[in-house]
């Protein structure tokens, strides 16, 4: 989901028709060589102006996908720190190095 889709503008073009993405880097359909209109990489939603691939709703949702998963391995992380130093301490008989 890298580059930027657009959709063909006419509506009597077959583009149009299916609603088939296509990538915007030359702005116009190669069927009918109407000007394409940008539309989210995801869910195909229409993008009003400034928007760069995603529309509001799936940038959220893709935040909120990246922050459940940093927090899911901040926990997994934690338990294996904590499970190799239980581990050192029964290895040492629980006595400290000086």
């Amino acid at each position: 989901m890298s580059k930027k889709t657009g959709r063909c503008t006419n509506t009597g073009c077959v583009n149009a028709d299916k609603q088939k993405k296509l990538d915007s880097r030359f702005g116009f359909c190669p069927l009918c060589g109407a000007r394409l209109t940008s539309v989210c990489a995801k869910c195909g939603t229409a993008l009003e102006e400034g928007q760069k691939l995603l529309c509001p709703a799936c940038a959220e949702a893709k935040q909120e996908k990246q922050a459940k998963t940093r927090r899911a391995v901040k926990a997994a992380s934690t338990g294996v720190i904590s499970a190799g130093l239980i581990a050192a301490s029964v290895l040492t008989g629980g006595k400290e190095k000086k």
